[in-house]
C-alpha cells in the first residue's frame, strides 16, 4: 500500500494535500454551531444538482404528459419518490441554510474590513437570485416559493418596484392585509 500511495505522490502530491487541508489544518478555536452553514449550503447545492439530474432522467416537460411523467417517478422508478422529495425539500433546505450563513456573516461581522468587496460581491448575487426560481424554459418551477412569486407577479409593474426596492413588510407597493391576494394560475 505504501508503495501505491509514494508512487501517487510522485505524480500528484496528494500526501502533502491531505496534511494541509484537512488532517494538519490549524482550525480557531472559536468554531461553533454558526460556522457549519457554509458548508452545508455546499452540500445541499451538490444534492440539488444530483437530485434534479436523476429527475430529468425521467421528466417528460410536455402539457400533456407532465403529470404522468412525475407518477411515473413516484410510483414506477426505484426510489424515485425519495429523490422527488429530496429535490423538493432541498429547494427550501438551501434558502433556508443560505440565509441563516448570511445571518452568521452578519451576528460576526465578517463584512468588515478587509472583507467589504466579498460583502459587495454577495449584494450584487443577491440581487440576481429572485431571478434563480425560473426553470429553463422561463416557466416558475412549483416549490412553496410559488405563491411570493404569483404575488409579486400579479402587482402592477409600478407597484412591482417600488416593493423591491422596500425594506419593510407592507411597505409600499404591498397589498395590505385587508386585500385579497391574487394568485395567478400557471403562470
Amino acid at each position: 500500500m505504501q508503495k501505491i500511495l509514494n508512487w501517487i505522490d510522485d505524480r500528484f502530491p496528494l500526501t502533502a494535500l491531505w496534511k494541509s487541508q484537512v488532517s494538519e489544518y490549524y482550525a480557531p478555536k472559536n468554531f461553533n454551531f454558526w460556522y457549519f452553514f457554509g458548508s452545508l449550503a455546499l452540500v445541499v447545492l451538490v444534492m440539488q444538482f444530483l437530485t434534479g439530474i436523476f429527475l430529468t432522467m425521467s421528466y417528460k416537460p410536455d402539457a400533456s404528459k407532465a403529470f404522468e411523467s412525475v407518477e411515473y417517478i413516484m410510483r414506477d422508478v426505484a426510489g424515485g419518490w425519495f429523490i422527488r422529495y429530496a429535490h423538493s425539500t432541498g429547494a427550501s433546505a438551501f434558502f433556508i441554510v443560505v440565509y441563516l450563513h448570511m445571518f452568521r456573516a452578519l451576528l460576526y461581522g465578517s463584512y468588515r474590513r478587509p472583507r467589504e468587496l466579498l460583502r459587495a460581491r454577495r449584494c450584487r448575487e443577491r440581487r440576481i437570485e429572485p431571478r434563480a426560481g425560473r426553470g429553463v424554459e422561463g416557466r416558475e418551477r412549483i416549490t412553496p416559493h410559488d405563491s411570493m412569486l404569483r404575488v409579486r407577479n400579479a402587482m402592477p409593474r409600478t407597484k412591482r418596484s417600488a416593493a423591491s426596492t422596500s425594506c419593510k413588510i407592507g411597505g409600499p407597493g404591498w397589498p395590505s392585509r385587508t386585500q385579497p391576494l391574487v394568485l395567478m394560475a400557471g403562470k
